[in-house]
């Protein structure tokens, strides 16, 4: 089967997966799920598996290398499409509306003032209690996703109407909805994307309202006032200054207290003119400040946390559909010795190089340094919380990018660091590809290399004890072969990082290089049994 340039860019360059290809295995799971059964993909899952990372990885892969892959992005675009429509529409009608508003406001031919405490509280009073109400609701429920009626509401409409306009019910266009629903309406993704196009809207409504409030003000003559029964001149003085503060702030003219006073009953002819310019500048600058910049900022708020909830959205891989896929993916026949190991007497140059000394010229006396290869951020701190340890964090490995970077810094310093940590996951299968980055690192920071397996418990639930042990074994062997001492290589969870692991690893990076003891299994067996315990 030949492979799309998409599809090569993800395979070769070990390029960071995209949102759009999360989508995809979204769309084959929802296929997948309807049909009652996995599909059989087997070029797919081959290519997964010589893909190599972790599991999300290896799900993306195989959609991507599926044989519905190209049914499914155009399914996935055409929603996209559809969706982008109804918002545009929607904020066309929405500035519309707000034009209306204002029409039905002061359009009508009139032989009084107008009251502005009415007119002001009909363009702004409805969108400003619904921004105070999206405020609370954001603030007392950060993760509730449903706090955006407007944006719900349209792009509910767009994928009604998605389905409308595909009839024949494909199952490439449903599952193309369904995944489209499950990640850009729930989480912190739909949270911001629902809040976006809240915002698009209301910014909207307030576009056509000015730009017919200005028209409407610019060719016809109105005058404002006010009117009250049971509150003094003092109080209408005071909350006219107190809405005018903003917008005399901002340089628009606003009516002065002997202005607001006058206006109850009307100024005197000399003064009427200047009272209209007062009245007309705080209406527009209210609008302005209150209802059109609030929004503005908003949007910009929402698409910015959008892209960034986008950037770290991972798909929910413990899912009944994608655990189906793990004994395809992730066989446990890959656990038994580093997978693509060379046989005794392959000579292949350049896989697992004997260390040469490239840090040995080095004093190795510079602060510890920290990487994880090919590994999911900690749920506790990173680096390690560790006294005193003075980390120089050299970030996360994934791409080749990443790898060309890594090895710069290590060879940059005149110092080398006195001892070099190497995160790895024990759910990641050790392959020749790992083994060759491991000798680059060994040779670039010279001594003080160590390997930190990490995950044990998540693969000892997943696979058991057996399995997990021999994973230990295997990433052992392939971090001896590349040169690292046997007491330089250890295990502890850093999801779970206790007192004793945290006491380890400090002595880990303390420790001197030469003349070590030999590593203590008893010392393991008992992490284990603790690890087992809680």
């Amino acid at each position: 089967m030949t492979a799309s340039p998409e599809k090569r860019d993800l395979t070769r360059s070990r390029a960071p997966i995209r949102l759009r290809d999360r989508l995809l295995a979204e769309a084959l799971r929802a296929v997948e799920r309807d049909g009652s059964g996995l599909r059989k993909e087997t070029e797919a899952e081959a290519e997964a598996r010589s893909e190599g990372g972790d599991f999300e990885r290896r799900i993306v892969q195989r959609a991507v290398a599926s044989s519905i892959a190209d049914p499914l992005a155009t399914a996935l675009r055409r929603v996209r499409q559809t969706t982008g429509w109804i918002v545009f529409i929607g904020m066309v009608l929405a500035l519309l509306a707000g034009a209306g508003a204002v029409r039905a406001a002061i359009g009508a031919p009139r032989t009084e003032p107008i009251n502005f405490f009415w007119l002001l509280a009909s363009l702004l009073g409805v969108q400003t209690l619904l921004l105070l109400i999206w405020l609370v609701l954001m603030l007392a429920w950060p993760r509730s996703a449903g706090v955006s009626p407007l944006g719900g509401l349209a792009l509910a409409v767009g994928r009604w109407l998605a389905a409308k306009m595909h009839r024949d019910k494909d199952a490439h266009q449903l599952a193309a909805i369904q995944a489209t629903g499950v990640i850009h309406g729930h989480g912190p993704i739909g949270r911001w994307t629902l809040s976006a196009v809240s915002h698009g809207v209301w910014l909207s409504f307030n576009v056509g309202l000015l730009t017919l409030l200005l028209l409407m003000l610019s060719a016809r003559e109105y005058t404002f006032n006010w009117e009250t029964t049971i509150l003094s001149d003092e109080a209408y003085v005071r909350i006219t200054q107190a809405i005018a503060a903003v917008p005399e702030a901002a340089g628009f003219v606003t009516p002065t207290a002997e202005q607001i006073v006058q206006s109850e009953w009307g100024a005197e002819p000399g003064e009427l003119e200047r009272a209209r310019v007062a009245w007309s500048g705080l209406l527009i600058g209210s609008i302005v400040l209150y209802g059109f910049v609030p929004r503005l900022l908003l949007l910009g708020i929402s698409l910015d946390a959008r892209r960034r909830a986008c950037r770290r959205f991972r798909l929910g891989t413990d899912a009944p559909g994608y655990q189906r896929l793990r004994v395809r993916l992730m066989p446990e026949s890959e656990a038994q010795g580093v997978v693509g190991a060379p046989e005794d007497g392959d000579s292949s140059p350049g896989e697992v190089a004997e260390p040469a000394a490239d840090g040995a010229a080095r004093p190795a006396t510079g602060p510890p340094a920290i990487l994880g290869l090919e590994l999911d951020r900690p749920t506790t701190a990173w680096p390690p919380a560790i006294p005193d340890a003075g980390w120089t964090d050299l970030g996360f490995v994934d791409t080749r990018d990443d790898r060309r970077r890594v090895l710069a810094e290590l060879r940059t310093p005149a110092e080398a660091p006195r001892a070099t940590v190497i995160v790895c996951a024990l759910t990641t299968t050790p392959d020749r590809g790992i083994a060759a980055f491991l000798g680059e690192l060994v040779r670039a920071c010279g001594p003080g290399a160590a390997l930190l397996l990490t995950g044990g418990q998540s693969l000892r639930q997943r696979a058991g004890a057996e399995p997990m042990a021999r994973r230990v074994e295997d990433w052992r062997r392939l971090g001896e072969s590349v040169g690292i001492p046997p007491g330089r290589i250890i295990e502890l969870d850093l999801d779970h990082l206790t007192e004793t692991s945290q006491r380890k690893l400090s002595d880990l990076i303390g420790a001197a290089v030469e003349g070590q003891a030999p590593a203590r299994h008893v010392e393991g067996v008992f992490d284990l049994i603790a690890d087992a315990a809680r």
